[in-house]
Formats: C-alpha cells, structure tokens, sequence
C-alpha cells in the first residue's frame, strides 16, 4: 500500500493524497480536517456531486439522479443492484470540474459518506479517470496512488435482479482504470474535448440507445424496431425515411424530402434515385472519424427521424444483427435488411442466443465478415442486438480484442463505462475476462477454450 494512505483516528480513517499539496480525498469522512493539517484550510466537495455532463458548469447540490448511475430508457427498478460504474458523460463531468475547481483553488479535498461504499467505489473509477486524463498515470501508478484495496473494489453485474442472491461480482475498479487508459493511448478520448464527448455520448444515449464503443469504428445499440417502439418522445420514430418511400412510389416531390436524411447514399440507375444520392449526401460530414463523433452536431437537440439517418450520420457502412428476427421481448419483427442496399449499407445476421456468449462459430463469422469494415477508413459497423447491451457489446469486444490483442477485462471496464447496463450475466463477465488478449480469442475460435454457458438474462 502506498504510504500516504493511512490509518487516522476517526472520522478520517483513510485519506489518499492524490496529488501531493493539492489534493485529497477522504473516502470515509465529510468532515474537515483537524487545525494545522496541510489541508485544514482547503475546500471541502462530496465527490458524487462532481458527476454531472461538462456540458454544464454547475454540479449537483446533493447526491441527485443526475449524480447517481442508471441506464437511459430503464427504470430504476429494472436496473436491479447495479449502482456503476458511472457513464462516460458522467467521468468526464467529473474531470472537468474538478480541473476547473483546481484552477481557482490551490488545494482541494474531496470526501465520500462514511459507509456508503457504492459511492467511494465510484468516486474511486472517477478519481482515476482525473488522473488518467489529465496527469496521464498509468496503471502501475494508479495501484500505486490509491492502493490495491482501492483498485480492487468490485461492481455489481447490470441488471442484477432485487429479488435474486447477488452474483459474484466480476468487475472491479481497476478494470475500469483499465478501459480508461485504453481508450486515451487509443484516441478514443481526448482531455481536450470532454464537453463535445458528453454531449454527443448523452445524445446517443438518450436519443437512439447507441454508444460508440470504438469512436468511428463500432457502434452499439438496440435492435431499431426497439427504438422506434420507444414511447419515449426523444427517440427516432421510424427505421427507415418515410419521405423515400413515399418519392419511391412517386406520390411525394424531390422538393420536399429533408436534407438531414444522412449522407452517401448508393447511386441507382433511375433519375430519381440518382437525385436522391445528391440530396443524401449534403449533410456529409468530413474529417477524422473519432473526432467526428464526438463533434456537436448541427441541432444537438434534434433526434434523428429514422434509423437509417442515424447510419448515414455516423457513416455506418455494415449493420451486424445478432438477436432473431423475432423473440420475446420484441413488440414487432426486426425489420428487413435488404432496404439497407438503398443507401450502400451492407448487413449480415450472426444470430446468438438471448442472454448467452457466442460460440467459437459466431465469432470466427464476425471476423470473417466485418474484421475488414473495421480496419478500414471508409465507414463504421453497428452491431445490435434487442436491447444492446448483451450479445452486441460482447461481440463488438471479441472484434476489438482481434484487431488490437488487448484484454477483455480492459474492455469490460470500458464499455461498462460508455453503455451503461452493458455485458449483463456473470457468464458474459467471466467470458470477457477470459480473454486475455488476441491468442485467448483464437484458442476459443480453434475450439480449445470454452464457451460462457446458457443465457442467464433476457435484456439483450
């Protein structure tokens, strides 16, 4: 353990200097410190309160909703024992605001309630992220700064039922140091533009049940005919333009269609078709992929109208369906993919079982047929399954642990972190921490290492 976190008479039973002579936290206590400590004169902030978006500069009076973990378009009750880790907008927040408050004050002290061990093991995520960002630690200095107790702290699995024993608990702090660090060596995240990533992470999140999991690369979501069914008003309406299908069947004008369709449509043979690619493609969005998608967008209040517009806007160029066309839960039949050819986008199906982990067969097709989609600079892959949090995001992982042979415990923090309620069964948990890297994965394609087991879980 490091030797500035020590044993203190009560109330301060532990305290970790984060950064020597400027600040401190104090993970049991909100107190002030006794007369004639380095920090006795230093401002006093419940580090909850810190994790509002950094799109806004004020932070939460009290330990609000705003301040507290949850999954957009659920319940709180659905949401189970899960308490975190906090979303990325969330983080980010929480970065910028502690930055902000460490201009104006040379030393600052942030506190936790005293036996609330959810919120010190959130604040401890937090923490982390200030310093992977803006200190650049890596993870041997952050074991070092906070100590193993700290880092290992554990996460309940999303969803966990109320009702139900609480499984063993899987994911842990130093995971979610882990992803943190991924994404920033990766370009995922920049420390210069935490309030364009807030924005846009919330506008996915609430308006099309998306997250970027890969920046310009791979996106994750519901199944659209999910989305669309939504009673919430902010989500899309429809999964693809009824303005085309309306000029397709000649009973609407050229003039009338909307521009914010998206761009790069497939050009066709017809003069109406090829007018239509034109009108597509003005609101083509241009630059490096992974600042695209976190550059505001031109109405950051206006939701997409379909389903397809959301594709054409993140340049998705291959669609991956990997729940049936129809099970349980759906209110409808998925829709169908070959009206996707209109606009150039590709799609495959590699159908999983609800609440299960692949088998060797589905990942060896994912790598067969988007590992090249991927790898390229010319459009992205949206992977979905019926809610996008299961099947999706471990099949978005087994790509990523390919393309770039790192652990999927690293990966397990980090899209815990961007898709909150995401990897939702202790099996799917332990299946990505199996994953050491690029040689676990194949091992598990070659048939010498197992898969997860049966489905435990229906929110897919």
């Amino acid at each position: 353990e490091p030797s500035h976190l020590g044993i203190f008479r009560p109330p301060f039973a532990q305290m970790v200097e984060v950064l020597d002579g400027r600040l401190l936290w104090l993970p049991e206590s909100r107190g002030s410190l006794p007369s004639g400590h380095a920090f006795s004169s230093a401002g006093v902030i419940p580090a909850i309160t810190l994790c509002t978006d950094a799109s806004t500069d004020s932070s939460c009076p009290d330990s609000s909703k705003r301040c507290s973990y949850s999954v957009p378009h659920y319940t709180m009750g659905s949401v189970g024992r899960a308490f975190g880790p906090l979303a990325l907008d969330q983080i980010l927040g929480f970065c910028h605001k502690l930055d902000k408050r460490l201009q104006v004050d040379s030393k600052v002290i942030l506190v936790t309630d005293p036996g609330d061990a959810n919120d010190r093991t959130n604040a401890a995520v937090c923490l982390g992220a200030y310093l992977v960002l803006k200190a650049n630690f890596s993870l041997p200095q952050l074991h070092s700064t906070f100590g193993s107790a700290e880092a290992g702290r554990k996460f309940v699995c999303s969803f966990a039922s109320l009702s139900k024993p609480e499984p063993a608990r899987t994911l842990n702090v130093s995971d979610c140091w882990h992803g943190l660090i991924l994404a920033r060596d990766q370009g995922w995240l920049d420390a210069n533009c935490i309030s364009q990533a807030c924005e846009r992470h919330r506008f996915l999140a609430d308006c099309c049940d998306a997250a970027w999991i890969i920046p310009g690369r791979i996106l994750v979501s519901a199944d659209p005919i999910t989305t669309a069914n939504d009673p919430n008003p902010q989500t899309f309406s429809s999964v693809f333009p009824k303005e085309l299908h309306l000029l397709k069947n000649r009973d609407l004008s050229l003039s009338s269609i909307s521009t914010h369709v998206g761009s790069s449509a497939a050009s066709s043979s017809t003069d109406a078709d090829s007018d239509v690619s034109e009108i597509l493609q003005a609101d083509s969005i241009n630059g490096p992929l992974h600042q695209d998608c976190w550059a505001p967008r031109a109405s950051t209040k206006a939701t997409p109208s379909d389903w397809v517009a959301l594709l054409q806007e993140s340049k998705i160029s291959m669609v991956m369906r990997t729940n049936s066309v129809t099970e349980p839960g759906m209110v409808t039949r998925s829709y169908d993919p070959d009206l996707l050819m209109d606009w150039d986008i590709q799609h495959t199906d590699i159908t999983l079982v609800d609440g299960g982990c692949p088998s060797p067969n589905n990942v060896r097709q994912a790598l067969s047929r988007c590992s090249d989609v991927v790898d390229s600079e010319g459009g992205g892959l949206l992977i979905h399954c019926k809610g996008g949090f299961g099947r999706s995001v471990i099949m978005a992982c087994c790509l990523i642990i390919h393309k770039l042979d790192v652990p999927g415990s690293a990966l397990l923090g980090w899209v815990r972190i961007v898709r909150p309620g995401a990897v939702n069964t202790p099996k799917q948990e332990k299946f990505l921490q199996s994953l050491r890297g690029r040689g676990d994965l194949m091992r598990f394609v070659e048939g010498s290492h197992s898969s997860c087991g049966p489905p435990q879980c229906a929110v897919q």
